[in-house]
């Protein structure tokens, strides 16, 4: 049989492992709500913004793309938590949005790939770009 000594140490290097694996665990989470929180920020910098010229709008927008593709090459999962509030908030201002908006072609262009996500199987057909008859959700 084990000396309680023995079992003592064992007992407590376990609860420091699974103390470090909480601790561990809930920094990634509060690291994906940060990305989350950066993506509805970015998207709606991105919504509202408005341009001096079209140089000013393409370089804004190569910038919007670098980051994207620099978050996917540094960690997959973020990148899928940051795209994934990025087309929440674009499917919520999509709800809204008009003519009245006076988005820039090249906002278009971006937002056409927030707007053809898997996010948008779950809004009314009407709510989805390019459609002007509402229909049933299934």
């Amino acid at each position: 049989m084990k000396s309680p000594a023995y079992l003592s140490l064992v007992f407590l290097l376990v609860s420091t492992h699974l103390a470090l694996a909480q601790m561990k665990a809930d920094m990634v989470i509060k690291d994906f709500a940060n990305y989350r929180q950066k993506a509805m920020a970015d998207a709606s910098k991105e919504q509202n913004i408005t341009f001096k010229n079209e140089s000013q709008e393409n370089a804004f927008w190569r910038k919007q793309e670098l980051y994207e593709q620099q978050l996917q090459e540094r960690s997959r999962m973020a990148y899928e938590t940051y795209l994934n509030a990025k087309r929440e908030a674009y499917a919520a201002h999509i709800e809204f949005c008009s003519y009245k908006c006076n988005h820039g072609p090249a906002y278009y262009v971006h937002a056409h790939g927030y707007y053809t996500s898997p996010v948008h199987e779950f809004l009314p057909r009407r709510s989805r770009p390019g459609s002007m008859h509402p229909t049933r959700l299934k």
